[in-house]
Order: structure tokens, then sequence, then C-alpha cells
């Protein structure tokens, strides 16, 4: 949880869910969320109850609840402004924030309708996530998401930082929403790729099917990628690259599939020493445009190389682990 927890407003998070909080104060709480991941995690988490919550007219004693939760945790009753949004309650968006403010898992006390948030972290190898709505995530090493035990509100929403591969139930009446510090993908259902760790400081989305739609509020930036496409944006020079072709080791860290199309053999050198790290030299500037159509899926770099140097009639060397493709050209 975010270190800074005991410095969160409480009334303005409520007025932020209600859609009733000044510009200059969503700007501020946005600033905060960015510069502390925790406390992002912590209100997109509230939003989730509050969403939650919206047909549910929830008949409580305000001031015996509010006296509850404080007396729970040691606080002293805090003077907080109603925010008017229909058909919710004030009272929940606010216990509901300190609850998770002081890592208190649920607030079942409160509505029957609760959700719980729960974090999936992959630390030092490849793990997978089946939700609650059938879609399948994998995330790749070092990577975490951020998610509710069960989808219940308009939108299937969770919260991904570093690489996530998401394989998404089609659901047209709620579109699965992927937050990240840098913007958000929308989908309905489809399989695609989100890599939040680019040095320009933003997201690259790679479609392997279907439709997503990403998009940053902060710069009403927005793009459409398909199948076969991808986009990066970047919220630090505020700009949005899209490209007609995948990479073609676009998702090797997931299904170890590597696909060259009619790729020249300068580049399909370079897919390979960044895939297997190796280094690869060609004896001579005469094949480097070469070019090679192939899918290799799950082959070792000493079996890819064989087979290139088989198709291309080229002669393949290795010293020490690092290995020269030659010939005179093609």
């Amino acid at each position: 949880m975010s270190t800074q927890n005991d410095h969160i407003d409480f009334d303005l998070i409520a007025k932020y869910l209600a859609g009733e909080a000044a510009a200059s104060e969503v700007q501020d709480l946005e600033k905060r969320m960015e510069a502390d991941a925790d406390f992002q995690k912590e209100v997109h988490a509230m939003r989730s109850l509050w969403d939650a919550a919206g047909d549910a007219v929830i008949e409580v004693d305000a001031e015996a609840g509010w006296e509850k939760v404080s007396s729970s945790i040691g606080a002293e009753v805090l003077s907080i402004d109603r925010p008017s949004r229909a058909n919710r309650s004030w009272l929940l968006a606010v216990a509901a924030a300190v609850v998770l403010a002081v890592a208190i898992p649920s607030v079942l006390w409160l509505t029957q309708n609760s959700i719980e948030m729960m974090t999936l972290e992959s630390g030092g190898a490849m793990a997978s996530l089946d939700l609650s709505d059938g879609s399948h995530v994998s995330l790749q090493e070092g990577s975490s998401i951020h998610y509710p035990d069960r989808f219940e509100s308009d939108q299937r929403e969770v919260w991904l930082d570093g690489v996530g591969f998401f394989e998404i139930s089609a659901d047209k009446e709620h579109p699965f929403i992927v937050h990240t510090s840098h913007g958000d993908v929308r989908v309905v259902g489809t399989a695609f790729e989100v890599d939040t760790r680019m040095v320009e400081e933003g997201i690259l989305v790679e479609v392997q099917e279907g439709i997503v739609e990403v998009s940053d509020s902060k710069t009403n930036l927005n793009q459409r990628v398909e199948a076969g496409e991808a986009v990066k944006l970047s919220t630090k020079t505020q700009t949005i690259e899209f490209t007609e072709h995948l990479e073609p080791d676009a998702f090797f860290w997931k299904d170890r599939t590597i696909r060259f199309k009619k790729t020249e053999l300068e580049q399909v050198i370079k897919t390979l020493e960044d895939a297997y790290g190796v280094q690869i030299a060609l004896g001579s500037e005469n094949i480097a445009g070469c070019e090679l159509t192939a899918t290799f899926k799950d082959e070792t770099i000493e079996s890819i190389l064989d087979i290139i140097s088989t198709t291309l009639r080229l002669e393949l060397t290795e010293i020490d682990g690092d290995y020269t493709l030659s010939g005179e050209g093609c």
C-alpha cells in the first residue's frame, strides 16, 4: 500500500468519483496517481467499488455506519460533503476509501454486492490468470495486474504494470478496459499485448486478433488498431506512432514464435539477436537484402540458423557461441 495513506483526502476522492471535483483538483489527484503507483491502485479499486454499487440503493444509518468505520481504525469522524450522484451512496464511497487505505479486504458489511480487488505479480517467471468473465491474461516476468474477483459494473476493468497478453471473451454490452499509467486500451473481444515499459514513457499495443482502441484522456490522443497492427502511445512527446505490420517476434515471450514474411536478412538477424541474446554476423553485404519467409515455433537458435542457411544457400559457421552467415548473394 502507499506510504502516503495518512495524507489521503477522502473528501476529494469522493468528489472525484462523483464527477464533482474541480478541474484543478482532478489534475492534482491524477498527478499524484502518476507519481505513486500504490495510490493509483487504491483509487482504481475505490472506483470499482463505486461503480459496482451503481444500481443498488443502500439503506444505512449514515452516522452509525461512519462511526463504525472510524472506530475500527481509531480515526476521528470526518465532516464530509455528500456528493449528489444518482443511485450512489456517499457513505459507500468514503467508507470504501478508508477501508482500502488501511488494507481491510472488503466492505461486505456495507453491501452484499462488494467486490474484492486482487493483484497477481509474475515475479521472475511468466504467469497466467483466468478472469471471472472467461478472459485469459498472460504476464511477462516482472509484471503485475490489479483486477476484481468478479466484474459487476458496465465495464470490465483491470490495471496493468509491465507486459501482458490479453485474450478477451467477447461481450458487446461490457467493454473490457486495460488501464495503465500512460493510457487505456478498450476492447470488446480480441487478443492483444500491452507493454508499459517504453522508454518514451508511454505504452506499446500489438494486436493479434480483433480491434482495440488506444487512448490517453489527458492529451486526447486515440488510435484504432486492428489485427496485425501496432501502436506506440507516448505521453512524454504527446504523439501516437502507428504501424501496419507487427514485428516478427511480437508475442515471442509468450508463444516462442517468430514470423518472417519477405523480411530482409539484415532485419532477420537483428530480430534473432534480440530474441535469443546471441551475436550473428553477415560475412558479406551482398546477402543483407536476401528475403526470408518462414515461421519458427519453439526452435533453438542453432536450428533456425541451419534452416536459414539451407533455404538461402548460405554457409553457417560458429565460434565460441557467435555465428556467421556468409555467401555470394541471393
